[in-house]
């Protein structure tokens, strides 16, 4: 159905599976057993509990490729014929609820999500008395826990694939996210935002992506379409360009800005670079994905301080300090003239001016239809009179 470098790479991607549907098929057992015969004191919530480190081991290698796995899948499918005709065949079998196989790779997943409301149901409904609601709750935390890890293993996976995409990236980069040792260190955070000033990383209103290290930030450019504005660059040209990879040592102040009626989001951090004699301070202000939580920002700067003062031991005590937006010289953080704004309006330009061209070119047509159909007109009616006076029989008296 498709070729032995296919096929093994769909093995690969799939080999977590079969531990999966071990570990649940286990659970399955146990509780069963617990069913015959039933008693009111059987502990439903110690199978999970007892369970839940096995699930710990087998769902991060499964969950850290599905998404690779999908898109394996698709290209699978329009490369060989026969592929595609097996997963259509399949998809028809009653077991398989006509699902496509792609929709399926998420169940195990699902599922673990629906053991958590589960648990939470089956403990509302159990006396306090029971010994089973204490296992319960302490299941409850082991599947929580498991989820809790999914989650972050999915973001450092998202993160990766980010990193990946960074144009021009220095070799330190490289290694990080080939999963080998570099001056970097481990991954810790990110934050999107906007430059609030000239003359800072790239320009005002630029969109900047902040990758924290335990070592270093990394600052990266997010590019755009410029025929779709607002969406990523897509095609030839990778999505992030990477501008510059600075030392936590080098970050000397960080300010959270207080938000108001026209501020939302904006932060500041203060650079002491080797050129430089004094000190220079960054505008930024967290994009709307961003600015939806509050939380990021602050978990992003309080990071960002814990990792400066690790790295420098001459780091001040408040190093991370909060001020208001006249303190900071913010005046807004609104994107005025972003390059997208000045695209877009470029755009409207130039679609208002050929719509100009195209009406006035349309009612000199309609001029030049209308004058030719009147002369037209005429010439006919004057051409009709005349055949009229020649067939017209003479008067004879």
């Amino acid at each position: 159905m498709c070729d032995a470098e296919a096929a093994a790479l769909l093995d690969e991607y799939m080999a977590a599976l079969p531990e999966i549907l071990d570990r649940h098929t286990a659970i399955h057992r146990d509780l069963e057993g617990l069913l015959r015969p039933w008693k009111e004191d059987a502990l439903v919530g110690a199978v999970w509990k007892n369970r839940a480190p096995g699930l710990e081991q087998c769902y991060p290698a499964y969950v850290n490729v599905i998404e690779k796995l999908k898109k394996h899948i698709q290209d699978c499918e329009k490369k060989f014929p026969k592929f595609r005709a097996h997963l259509a065949l399949t998809q028809m079998a009653p077991e398989y609820g006509r699902q496509h196989l792609k929709d399926l790779l998420v169940r195990p997943v699902q599922r673990l999500a629906s053991v958590d409301v589960l648990l939470t149901d089956i403990r509302k409904a159990t006396d306090e008395s029971n010994p089973d609601r204490v296992e319960l709750t302490l299941a409850k935390e082991k599947v929580q826990g498991v989820l809790t890890l999914l989650n972050s293993e999915k973001q450092a996976a998202e993160v990766v694939e980010m990193l990946t995409h960074i144009e021009d990236a220095p070799e330190e980069l490289v290694t990080t996210t080939t999963g080998g040792g570099s001056g970097l260190g481990k991954y810790l955070s990110h934050i999107e935002c906007t430059e609030l000033a000239k003359r800072q990383f790239h320009e005002q209103g630029s969109t900047l992506c902040l990758f924290l290290f335990t070592n270093k930030l990394e600052v990266a450019k997010r590019r755009y379409d410029p025929r779709q504005p607002g969406t990523p660059q897509s095609g030839k040209q990778l999505p992030l360009k990477h501008i510059e990879l600075i030392p936590l040592m080098r970050i000397k102040r960080i300010v959270d800005v207080r938000d108001d009626e026209q501020i939302h989001g904006a932060f500041l951090l203060s650079f002491f670079f080797p050129n430089d004699t004094q000190e220079v301070s960054y505008k930024f202000a967290c994009t709307l994905e961003f600015q939806a939580e509050k939380k990021k920002k602050r978990d992003f700067l309080m990071q960002l301080k814990a990792q400066v003062q690790a790295v420098d031991m001459n780091a001040v005590p408040d190093l991370l300090c909060e001020m208001s937006a006249a303190e900071a010289s913010v005046k807004t953080t609104e994107p005025s003239s972003t390059p997208l704004e000045k695209v877009s309006k470029l755009t409207r330009s130039l679609s208002r001016r050929i719509s100009s061209i195209g009406n006035h070119s349309s009612q000199k047509l309609k001029r030049a239809v209308s004058t030719a159909f009147i002369s037209g007109s005429k010439k006919g009616r004057k051409d009709a009179d005349n055949f009229d006076d020649e067939i017209r029989p003479k008067r004879l008296f």
